[in-house]
């Protein structure tokens, strides 16, 4: 039947078109492609364009392996920085776990009861644990007047052995602090200044969560200070001084000690003030120009307070304990933590 309707359709179109421009210039435009070679075909805009679209892809593929490799490496930053932050948070919860526990035992053994040795003249001999007592016999027992001694002195003196036998390994030991509800168990050390313990453990080897440590320019007699001054960090893993966030509850302010285990004896304090400060602030001063200065320093930190004690009295005599940590949301931000001591034991 010849040609289809579609291709007679098409050639009928064609020829009106040409038709309409003419026949003359049907045939130049038609002899000049038979003419026109594959270069230049390619020559002109349509190859530059290949071209740049080429150097685009080859440029862009360079780019997009430099990202690659440079987000790669910041990634391996990262990953190597939180390795080694986990392994530090991990160390240093070994070592104040184990020293955690060997002062655990100590209190421990205080707390069993205890026989004494007595002589002509009485209870004049060297106190001894109860297991001690069963294991070396020649124990005389008067119930008249053996009894029993009391357990703040036995405490004290077993603890001042574990004390002593730390210092022999670290001489900057000053204590060991202890707040019940809190994992708040450790060793306290002083040094020279106020910067090596930020990022030494109490043993003195470095550690990214430091020690408790006390101002250096603080006595190494509690007694003898007026305002022992204790910093320490506010780690992220509940580490440190981190559970001082505590005392912003009120019923644990109201009803939580704080004790100090040092050379001398048992210090226990309680709360007076707790509120946020900053680092700039002078609410850790140790030195006062006399003892009214002293206690309106008192004053003011108990009125800065978020709660307040009854009965609360300040004197020339006064002892206080000053905590201070960073408050990790607030940069140079500060929570100043004081406390006045209410008994003495050894």
């Amino acid at each position: 039947m010849g040609r289809s309707k579609k291709n007679r359709f098409e050639s009928g179109v064609m020829s009106e078109y040409y038709g309409g421009l003419g026949s003359d210039t049907s045939d130049v435009f038609t002899k000049s492609l038979d003419s026109l070679s594959e270069d230049d075909l390619l020559a002109g805009t349509s190859a530059e364009g290949i071209k740049k679209k080429k150097k685009k892809k080859s440029a862009g593929g360079i780019i997009s392996t430099l990202m690659f490799f440079v987000f790669a490496a910041v990634f391996a930053v990262c990953a190597w920085k939180i390795v080694g932050i986990v392994q530090q948070y991990r160390l240093g919860d070994e070592i104040y776990d184990a020293v955690a526990e060997e002062f655990d035992a100590v209190i421990a053994a205080a707390a069993e009861p205890q026989l004494v040795r007595l002589g002509k003249s009485g209870l004049d001999s060297p106190m001894q644990s109860y297991s001690d007592v069963l294991s070396n016999g020649a124990i005389i027992y008067n119930p008249d007047n053996a009894g029993r001694v009391s357990q703040s002195s036995v405490l004290y003196r077993q603890m001042l052995v574990k004390l002593e036998e730390w210092r022999d390994s670290n001489p900057d030991i000053y204590g060991y602090i202890s707040i019940d509800g809190t994992n708040i168990r450790y060793p306290m050390v002083q040094s020279d200044d106020n910067d090596f313990y930020l990022t030494h453990s109490y043993t003195g080897k470095a550690l990214k969560s430091g020690a408790i440590f006390v101002d250096y320019r603080n006595s190494r007699t509690i007694s003898r200070n007026r305002n022992t001054v204790v910093y320490g960090h506010n780690m992220e893993n509940g580490a440190m001084f981190h559970s001082m966030t505590k005392f912003l509850d009120r019923d644990f302010f109201m009803n939580t000690d704080i004790v100090i285990y040092a050379f001398d004896g048992i210090y226990t304090f309680e709360m007076f003030s707790i509120y946020e400060t900053y680092a700039t602030d002078d609410y850790f001063r140790v030195f006062f120009s006399g003892d009214d200065d002293f206690v309106s320093f008192c004053e003011r930190e108990e009125g800065r307070s978020m709660y307040h004690r009854d009965g609360v009295k300040f004197g020339p005599d006064s002892v206080i304990v000053t905590f201070s940590t960073c408050i990790n949301s607030v940069a140079d931000g500060r929570y100043a933590i004081h406390a006045l001591l209410k008994k003495f034991e050894n």
